[in-house]
């Protein structure tokens, strides 16, 4: 494995649902790199989350695989699904995954461990990721896939009620491929699961995403999810499963989603098709298009470094007096612009949480005339034909919004988790401030929040949406006639700004103007992009694959910035892509 040079400030919390290693709902422990690597966690049926609250620095983006034991195959995603990674998944448990009773992949067969070996664990700079395998025997079968078509299927061949009708049910006789049975396979699981239907379209080759889905709200029990992937300007993937609300409502097609920070993509989208049209440029000072910006050592403070989040704008402690003022665009407008910088601009990084979509969005509006949820309308979601992407929800649009389930479960996390990144947090206490005040969270989960613009944290989106924007991306700016920026524009937005490790999510981000860099189980991805949000939803474009992905779900994870669900997902649609290219 690469060397590792670790941070004075190391720790490895470990969450989980059960008991941990020593008993405890929380266990803190050290590690360096050879002992994570074959280090194990006990306790089968276990679901465990490794968050890194300080800095691994690796020499190289190289990416470590955890071995499964005795094996001398990769084990890359821990919920195998398909193919060679469901030999690899029924091997380490001793089971026969292949037709003729051999090894798909040529290791002999390894006998079922009552152990939970940390599988898929992930190692970039500042960022660790792991997922453990059920213990015991821990197998079931994968039920089919009821209700998806191919997305070369006509619609109309199996949907007749329309593009937007729920799918007819599989008629009697008809042949793999076109409805029915995506697989069927044996895989080792952390709980048992209930059923869940998927509903929507997927390309066959992208099955193995729509299955993962599937697993993935499953496992869960409560709640659902949509995904929605795009390859090479293609729609291969949107589907969705679960329910939307408390009460069990089924998941549709229309559902939107609140997803938090995943806005600050498509409000970067909005400034940077600004830059495309000469409207504004990265390395002006912001006081050139906002002059009472332009105060409090705030003079010099560049768009791009706004955009790269080292303006040092991030805090929000004593510029919030009552909650609802982060639903008033004017009063935190002016607030911001009368703001001093924690550190001087472009000497650190600090993710500005809240404050990155007043920052944008007022220069959005200072220099196209239109509010930033104005111009993702007309100039983003009108053009591309997307019903799912909106800064700002107009009232008519209210009733396809999904609610939270399991939420006071998703905040009593949160706190515990707040308590050790306090500590791991202390020295940089007065320089990290508050960039997300309770009373804001508050604010956005209250009412009248959904139809306020707060572009760093309020969009609603659905799954299909995103991925359509993204695959623009991923496709150079351009999709289906339709031109967001030019290629030029978005390899100037898309370039690393700078690998300091952040002050609030203590991790390196890697930041691009406004979008940050992207981890899946399959690795790290050098050069995709996007934006991921609180609870676990997110976007991102991939163009050396020409791969765009969205997830949304509703059952809230405890990342601050996405969570493994979309690192599992993701990965799953890329080794698809890899594998179809």
């Amino acid at each position: 494995m690469p060397s590792c040079r670790r941070s004075p400030r190391l720790a490895l919390l470990i969450h989980g649902e059960g008991p941990s290693p020593t008993g405890s709902r929380r266990h803190k422990r050290s590690f360096d790199g050879v002992a994570l690597e074959s280090g194990h966690l006990r306790g089968a049926r276990n679901r465990w989350h490794l968050v890194c609250y300080s800095t691994w620095v690796l020499q190289g983006w190289e990416v470590c695989h955890r071995r499964a034991a005795g094996c001398s195959c990769e084990l890359v995603d821990a919920r195998a699904t398909s193919g060679a990674d469901t030999c690899r998944a029924g091997r380490r448990r001793g089971q026969d995954t292949s037709p003729d009773g051999g090894s798909h992949c040529g290791c002999p067969a390894q006998p079922a461990t009552p152990r939970a070996p940390l599988a898929g664990v992930v190692l970039v700079p500042g960022i660790v990721w792991g997922k453990a395998l059920a213990g015991g025997d821990g197998r079931r079968p994968i039920t089919s896939l009821r209700g998806g078509r191919r997305c070369s299927d006509p619609p109309n061949q199996t949907t007749p009620h329309g593009s937007r009708g729920r799918p007819a049910p599989a008629r009697s006789g008809q042949q793999p491929g076109s409805w029915a049975r995506a697989r069927e396979a044996t895989l080792p699981l952390p709980v048992p699961r209930r059923d869940a239907e998927v509903e929507g379209v997927f390309h066959p080759d992208f099955g193995p995403v729509a299955s993962a889905l599937e697993e993935l709200v499953a496992e869960e029990g409560r709640g659902g999810g949509a995904i929605a992937v795009y390859h090479g300007g293609e729609e291969v993937v949107d589907v969705w499963t679960g329910s939307s609300d408390g009460d069990g409502t089924p998941w549709s097609r229309d559902t939107l989603v609140m997803s938090f920070s995943t806005t600050k993509g498509v409000t970067a989208t909005a400034l940077h098709m600004c830059a495309d049209r000469g409207l504004i440029a990265y390395d002006e000072p912001v006081g050139s298009y906002w002059p009472e910006f332009a105060q409090n050592g705030k003079e010099q403070i560049t768009v791009r470094q706004l955009m790269c989040h080292t303006a040092g704008l991030h805090s929000l402690r004593g510029v919030i007096e009552d909650p609802s003022q982060v639903l008033d665009w004017d009063r935190m407008v002016r607030a911001l612009a009368l703001m001093t910088p924690a550190y001087e601009p472009g000497t650190n990084s600090a993710y500005h949480g809240l404050t990155f979509g007043w920052l944008v969005g007022e220069l959005v509006r200072r220099v196209s005339g239109l509010s930033v949820g104005a111009f993702v309308r007309s100039e983003i979601a009108g053009p591309l034909g997307l019903d799912g992407l909106y800064i700002g929800l107009p009232p008519s649009e209210e009733t396809r919004m999904a609610g939270w389930v399991a939420l006071e479960d998703t905040l009593a996390e949160v706190e515990a988790m707040s308590e050790d990144r306090a500590q791991a947090q202390a020295a940089d206490a007065e320089l990290i401030g508050d960039p997300v005040p309770e009373q804001a969270l508050e604010a956005l989960m209250g009412p009248g929040a959904l139809q306020a613009e707060v572009p760093a944290a309020n969009g609603c989106f659905t799954s299909r949406s995103l991925a359509r924007m993204y695959a623009a991306l991923a496709a150079g700016g351009s999709l289906d006639g339709v031109t967001l920026m030019s290629p030029a524009t978005l390899a100037e937005a898309t370039v690393v700004q700078h690998t300091i490790p952040d002050l609030v999510l203590m991790i390196p981000a890697m930041w691009r103007l406004g979008w940050h860099g992207v981890l899946t189980s399959e690795g790290f991805l050098p050069n995709a992009f996007g934006h991921n949000g609180f609870g676990g939803s997110g976007a991102w474009a991939d163009p050396d694959t020409e791969l765009a992905v969205a997830y949304v779900p509703n059952r809230l994870g405890i990342g601050m910035v996405g969570d493994d669900r979309f690192a599992s997902l993701g990965g799953v649609a890329y080794k698809a892509a890899r594998e179809r290219a």
